[in-house]
């Protein structure tokens, strides 16, 4: 084989291969697209009826030993989403549940030494919490303590986020169970009914199973070396009818707002 006959072999197994590349992208492209339109129809029906019903679901933030936020409401849901145009076509790239965690009154505490002072502020900076200090100085004016007022106002969000690359989905709870991120990964056929009502669940502080569902969940509990599971935390669980035990979550919401 001559020279010019090899290269043009490499040069069609190259554009083979890129070809071959665009044509998993574009069928990631679509599954992702069908598993976030899945994840949006829920997602709307849900923060619908709890919009109407406005359960009782409350949440606690540890902000550092006895330091916490605690009695914050949740409410005011609204869902989101991100699309992107490719041939004249809109795809799905993320769907967000969102709601805010509020109380009654701001968390009021103070700081004893400097060190302390800056270590809570990088601290409540990191997550983005909204705050005020107000420093306290000697005769020298070095500052010697500080009066911290955090808002209880917590915005928090349940994101789904496709990778068209990979054809996986990301969902990451934010300030849901625990200051931050929360994230679990799936693959798109994972994006069903069964794994949606255990997310509404754990939204409503409900006994759930979210956290085992999902080839790599189970991945990542049967590993040598796990990583740790997040802190199991009991909330109050909303109301739901206890006439039909049966009945799945949406089912249950609907029927309540019949009544």
């Amino acid at each position: 084989m001559g020279l010019l006959d090899d290269l043009k072999n490499q040069a069609a197994s190259r554009l083979e291969q890129q070809q071959s590349t665009r044509d998993e992208k574009n069928r990631n492209m679509r599954a992702v697209h069908v598993a976030l339109r899945e994840a949006q129809r829920y997602l709307i029906e849900l923060s619908d009826s709890l919009n109407v019903l406005k359960p009782d679901v409350f949440r606690t933030f540890p902000i550092e030993n006895n330091i916490q936020l605690d009695s914050l409401r949740q409410g005011d849901y609204a869902v989101r989403e991100r699309r992107k145009a490719v041939d004249n076509q809109d795809y799905f790239e993320e769907v967000s549940l969102r709601f805010r965690n509020t109380g009654s009154r701001d968390l009021v505490f103070h700081k004893d030494t400097p060190s302390s002072i800056e270590r809570t502020k990088e601290y409540l900076w990191g997550y983005n919490l909204r705050f005020e200090c107000k420093e306290i100085k000697n005769e020298r004016g070095l500052v010697e303590r500080a009066v911290f007022k955090v808002a209880s106002d917590i915005p928090a969000a349940a994101s789904f986020t496709g990778n068209w690359d990979s054809g996986q989905t990301r969902l990451t709870l934010h300030n849901v169970e625990k200051l931050g991120p929360i994230e679990y990964l799936y693959t798109t056929d994972e994006i069903k009914h069964e794994l949606l009502e255990e997310l509404g669940k754990l939204l409503l502080g409900q006994p759930n199973n979210l956290r085992h569902l999902g080839r790599h969940q189970e991945m990542m509990m049967t590993s040598p070396r796990p990583r740790a599971a997040p802190k199991e935390v009991d909330y109050p669980a909303s109301p739901v009818p206890e006439s039909d035990p049966g009945a799945g979550l949406l089912d249950q919401l609907k029927s309540l707002i019949k009544r």
